[in-house]
């Protein structure tokens, strides 16, 4: 009985990581449309080497709360 439950408990883990990652990727989708609607190049490319840029920018375009 353990087996199951443990079974059962890592897979809605997996579950639940993975939903996270697909949300996650979905901001970064919708921040990078934004910064190319708006013509903000530069600050999409700068996003791909500082993650604390990347966490401003999706803070400021509403696309993540405060953790």
């Amino acid at each position: 009985m353990c087996e199951v439950l443990d079974r059962v408990e890592k897979r809605g883990f997996d579950l639940g990581h993975h939903g996270g990652f697909i949300s996650g990727q979905n901001n970064i989708l919708a921040l990078a449309k934004r910064m190319i609607a708006s013509g903000r190049i530069d600050d999409l490319s700068r996003t791909s080497m500082d993650s604390e840029y990347l966490t401003k920018l999706l803070k400021e375009e509403g696309l993540q709360t405060e953790a």
